[in-house]
């Protein structure tokens, strides 16, 4: 299950991560559906990830988009009666998270480089401006 904002104005991270997930359930031969999408726009996270579980109990996994809501998925699913990692997965996105204490095993989480990035993005800020060309 997909957890993370599904709107129709969304920002291009949103789309690529939401393509990924889509990619990711093509190569392992899993069928994409729609009822697999919780909308993180607005309030009642918790309320969601409870009927999802009501709704399809044979839920094994949630993807999120990022590390926060995986929190928040962590936390609504305790509070049904679940235990993270023994009856579901889940996966965040960011590594970016100080962990609190009632996480009893780190989150699972797909982890970005935003030095390198941040360092890449002024490398070719100042390209442009010495108008050399940027790869």
């Amino acid at each position: 299950v997909y957890v993370g904002p599904i709107s129709q104005t969304f920002t291009d991270d949103q789309q690529e991560r939401l393509a990924g997930y889509r990619q990711a359930l093509r190569n392992a031969g899993i069928p994409f559906r729609e009822s697999n999408l919780i909308d993180t726009d607005g309030e009642g996270v918790s309320d969601r990830i409870s009927q999802q579980m009501n709704n399809q109990p044979e839920t094994t996994a949630f993807f999120c988009f990022q590390d926060n809501l995986a929190l928040e998925v962590i936390r609504a699913l305790r509070e049904i009666g679940y235990s993270v990692p023994r009856d579901l997965s889940i996966a965040g996105f960011g590594n970016n998270l100080l962990y609190p204490e009632e996480m009893k095993v780190p989150l699972t989480t797909v982890s970005q480089n935003e030095n390198e990035i941040g360092r890449t993005v002024v490398g070719n800020l100042i390209k442009m401006l010495d108008r050399k060309s940027v790869v």
